[in-house]
């Protein structure tokens, strides 16, 4: 409220009159209005920046024309949470973030290609809720577009089984999940063995194989013997005159040491490579 002047003197042991009583009411009346009247328009002032700030933060602002780099400490922090007791919504569009961002701890729900839409989310899963066999994953979820008709959205899941990764759309949900080959988990398996002379023989391997390759390290003179020379696939084991000579199980092969089999002969070595 702005200062107000007294418009008579004031004079001891007089009696002051209505007027000069009027007059000072209808001053203060009046400074008040004025006051009240620049509150309310203050008020509509802070409304709209209000809805401008607002509107900036929704739209969509075109790469490089924000330094985000010369951004402070707290601006950034508006946008990355640290805390790890809070989960950030919205989009994050920011090309440089300070901080740690914090894996979510969903281990129960199976996070469905249309919960990604134009974003990434990074969560703690166990094998049961995305169809996986080990105990727990960190699974990678995004999508570069927010439906079907930019493609599909990706996933890669990590556990003590290796990495995973699998696609899907929102109309058809989650393909199947195939694995990314690496050293600890190869696309196949080789190795060689020193034949027993048994009539069968069991080979361990660390999956159950498509397909095996098998052959005798020392062939001899021969250039191609079925006996001891063998190519299985799955639903196809190799035969020689009806006999098996090598065949495929569950996390295994099985070789043979017979009159048309002799992929166990005593002392001789075979090599073999089976694969996923």
């Amino acid at each position: 409220m702005g200062l107000l002047n007294r418009l008579y003197t004031f004079i001891a042991g007089q009696r002051i009159v209505s007027t000069q009583m009027n007059d000072e009411l209808n001053q203060l009346i009046a400074g008040h209005n004025n006051h009240d009247t620049r509150i309310v328009a203050a008020e509509g002032d802070i409304t709209v920046l209000e809805g401008q700030v607002q509107d900036l933060i929704n739209e969509e602002i075109p790469a490089g024309t924000i330094d985000y780099a010369k951004l402070a400490p707290d601006v950034i922090a508006a946008f990355v949470n640290t805390s790890g007791s809070e989960t950030m919504t919205g989009s994050l569009t920011l090309p440089l973030m300070i901080g740690d961002i914090s894996v979510v701890d969903t281990r129960e729900v199976n996070t469905l290609p249309a919960d990604v839409p134009s974003r990434v989310s990074i969560d703690f899963k166990t094998g049961s809720s995305i169809g996986l066999a080990s105990n727990f994953y960190v699974v990678y979820s995004f999508r570069g577009w927010h439906d079907d008709s930019g493609g599909p959205a990706h996933q890669t899941a990590y556990g003590d089984d290796g990495v995973w990764w699998r696609k899907g759309t929102t109309a058809g949900g989650w393909g199947s999940w195939n694995p990314v080959y690496t050293s600890i988990y190869a696309p196949y398996d080789k190795g060689s063995y020193t034949g027993d002379g048994a009539a069968t023989r069991d080979i361990a391997l660390p999956f159950t194989p498509s397909a095996v390759y098998l052959t005798r390290r020392d062939p001899g003179n021969a250039v191609i013997d079925p006996t001891f020379m063998a190519l299985s696939v799955t639903g196809s084991n190799a035969k020689r005159n009806g006999t098996d000579t090598v065949t495929i199980g569950t996390n295994k092969i099985t070789v043979y040491n017979s009159a048309n089999a002799k992929t166990n002969e005593s002392t001789q070595v075979y090599n073999y490579i089976a694969l996923r």
